[in-house]
């Protein structure tokens, strides 16, 4: 008999931080660290959202809305969960959100070298706008991705 997950979007509290910051630390050369994520809980200028699977953290999506713009700052999916199409569910709900919020556009920065996220961000019609030069730590470019939501 299969299974079927139950899939949960909600808020990140103190008691995901850790969790959330596991997942950050496997994702990224660079990592935010807990404090960072321990602040970000507390703004509340910033949504920070997480994706439950069967209750367990499989990955997080941050981002604020400005007038009318949504800007994703972070969003990493747990290897255990990866290629499963979950990033693209998280990406899809902010979408939705930042329309019942009067949203526009929604835009992002990928590192150029990530070829996985580029990939799926292009398959939801996210253009490349421009290049940010050495924009990370390890001074790698990024690229700024946009698409308008209607």
């Amino acid at each position: 008999m299969e299974t079927k997950n139950i899939i949960k979007i909600c808020e990140v509290s103190e008691k995901d931080v850790h969790d959330v910051t596991k997942i950050e630390n496997d994702s990224f050369a660079y990592p935010w660290s807990v404090e960072i994520f321990c602040d970000i809980v507390n703004d509340n200028n910033q949504y920070f959202w997480k994706l439950e699977i069967n209750s367990e953290i499989a990955g997080y999506l941050i981002f604020q809305i400005q007038r009318v713009e949504v800007h994703v700052a972070n969003i990493a999916i747990s290897s255990k969960f990866r290629k499963q199409g979950f990033a693209r569910l998280l990406l899809t709900e902010c979408m939705k959100y930042g329309l019942t919020q009067h949203a526009v556009i929604i835009n992002l920065e990928v590192n150029e070298n990530n070829s996985a996220a580029i990939f799926l961000y292009k398959s939801l019609n996210f253009r490349i706008i421009g290049k940010s030069e050495k924009y990370y730590e390890n001074n790698d470019n990024a690229l700024i991705l946009s698409r308008n939501l209607k």
